[in-house]
């Protein structure tokens, strides 16, 4: 198979096993630098973890201005949980001071300009312009990934950054990109694990269609 014609399964399969799935991280739609430094806490962490200590920091800095003027140390306290809070509270104080300063309280939507903030990788620019503002990113996470390469969906040589323009590609049309980011994440999380061969995983994806067919 093609990799469009293994993304059109794949997509096929995702949407009748998840659907539409909500954003995984908790926080104010109407405040949606809050988005930013969730993904950008949730790094190396559990969305549970993250969605425990939000609640929290943006009741104490309901602002960005408040969190451009925080003590790192503060944050620090209140992120611990997630892990790596000596370096993610530093990031977010940091990237508050950049938004508030020189960019005027302006977010970059450029993905590049706004990889330069303290803090934000290639990943976390590309989940928060796609979840705020419909970009047509699929980010690439550690679930992601595995997922793709189990499922010989891109090259084994490539790199996230390259695996994201695959998927990309591949996965043109075939349904709102930052949602099929979130059912690969699912995918990953209950099913495509690290011990599921590329065979079991394409075996599952089929019953599962078959299944469907069968019941409709």
């Amino acid at each position: 198979m093609t990799n469009r014609e293994k993304a059109e399964l794949v997509a096929a399969f995702l949407q009748k096993e998840f659907g539409q799935v909500a954003t995984f991280l908790s926080f104010d739609r109407e405040k949606p630098w809050q988005f930013l430094f969730c993904v950008m806490l949730s790094a190396q962490a559990t969305d549970r973890s993250v969605n425990r200590v939000t609640p929290t920091l943006f009741a104490r800095f309901p602002t960005i201005q408040s969190l451009a003027e925080a003590d790192p140390r503060e944050i620090e306290a209140i992120v611990r949980p997630v892990g790596l809070a000596p370096t993610k509270s530093k990031n977010i104080v940091a990237a508050a001071r950049s938004i508030t300063g020189p960019l005027h309280g302006d977010i970059p939507l450029d993905r590049k300009k706004l990889t330069e903030l303290p803090g934000v990788g290639y990943k976390t620019a590309g989940v928060f312009l796609g979840e705020i503002y419909d970009f047509p990113y699929i980010p690439v996470d550690t679930h992601v990934e595995r997922v793709s390469r189990t499922l010989g969906l891109v090259r084994r040589n490539l790199d996230r950054v390259q695996i994201e323009a695959s998927l990309e590609r591949s996965f043109k049309g075939l349904g709102e990109p930052i949602n099929i980011h979130r059912q690969l994440i699912l995918f990953g999380r209950t099913y495509c694990r690290p011990n599921i061969t590329g065979q079991q995983a394409w075996d599952y994806i089929r019953a599962k269609l078959s299944e469907n067919k069968v019941n409709s």
